[in-house]
């Protein structure tokens, strides 16, 4: 431990004293997976998307939203990161929060294809 040359009652603890358990990020927990009309509202809110588009669960539907929700987050770090006056860290947490719920449910999605692939027929039908 070493003090601050101009604080007598300051203590700086550096990385190599600390405990790694001090140092790793607490893992947040998952958030509730939404209702399909919390999706579509909030996605509406959020996104240049005609209902059709955030209705769509296909994973070819859902990549559409993903990649959109990844292009309005570029813009609006853009936005933040520029100082801009039009930056809104409340619309970008929310974007990042969409962004996970999207990647998570296309994930979920593209295992549920790939079991129902590889059950193929029952046995004893001709495949």
């Amino acid at each position: 431990m070493k003090k601050h040359p101009h604080a007598s009652n300051v203590v700086f603890l550096f990385a190599d004293s600390a405990p790694r358990a001090a140092l790793e990020k607490p893992v947040a927990k998952p958030k509730p997976p939404q209702s399909d009309t919390q999706r579509r509202t909030e996605l509406g809110r959020l996104l240049p998307l005609w209902p059709k588009e955030i209705a769509d669960l296909s994973i070819a539907g859902r990549w559409h939203v993903i990649r959109t929700l990844e292009r309005a987050l570029r813009v609006e770090r853009r936005r933040g990161r520029a100082g801009h006056w039009a930056y809104d860290l409340a619309r970008h947490a929310a974007l990042v929060q969409s962004w996970r719920r999207e990647r998570a449910a296309l994930r979920e999605a593209i295992v549920a294809a790939a079991l129902t692939k590889a059950k193929g027929p029952p046995r004893g039908e001709p495949s």
